[in-house]
C-alpha cells in the first residue's frame, strides 16, 4: 500500500477535568488546567504501566481489566487534581462519611478511600 493511502491511527486519548483536559499517550500523559487568574498550569507526567513490572497483567482479557482500572484511577487522580484549582466559595462541603473516613484514617488515606469507593460504585451502577 502506498503511503498515502494507509489510515492514520493514535494512541492518544483524553479526558474532560474541571477547567481542563488530560491527554494520555503510550509514555506519558499531561494535564493542563486553567487556574483563578486565567492562566494554564501543565503537568506532564511519565506512565508508569502495571504490565511493565508484573508481565502476566499484559496477557488478553486480564490486559483489559488493568488498563481499564488504572485509566480510571488515573482519570479520577486527574479529576481531584483539577478540583484542588477551584476557589474555595466554590468547592462543597465535605459529607458526613467523608468526614468520619478522614478523622478514621487521616486525609491522605481518606481521599485514596472516598476516590476507590467512587470508583467500585461507578463500574457497579454501570454493570448493573
Amino acid at each position: 500500500m502506498d503511503k498515502k493511502q494507509c489510515a492514520f491511527r493514535t494512541s492518544i486519548g483524553g479526558q474532560a477535568l474541571i477547567e481542563g483536559i488530560l491527554m494520555r499517550g503510550v509514555d506519558k500523559q499531561a494535564i493542563v488546567i486553567r487556574n483563578q487568574e486565567g492562566e494554564l498550569v501543565t503537568k506532564v507526567e511519565e506512565l508508569d504501566l502495571i504490565k511493565e513490572k508484573h508481565p502476566w497483567m499484559g496477557w488478553p482479557f486480564i490486559r483489559g481489566v488493568v488498563n481499564f482500572i488504572d485509566s480510571m484511577a488515573k482519570g479520577m487522580k486527574a479529576l481531584t487534581y483539577s478540583a484542588s484549582f477551584l476557589p474555595e466559595e466554590e468547592q462543597e462541603e465535605p459529607s458526613k462519611l467523608d468526614r468520619w473516613i478522614e478523622e478514621k484514617v487521616g486525609s491522605e488515606k481518606a481521599e485514596k478511600i472516598i476516590i476507590a469507593i467512587a470508583m467500585v460504585m461507578g463500574v457497579a451502577l454501570a454493570v448493573g
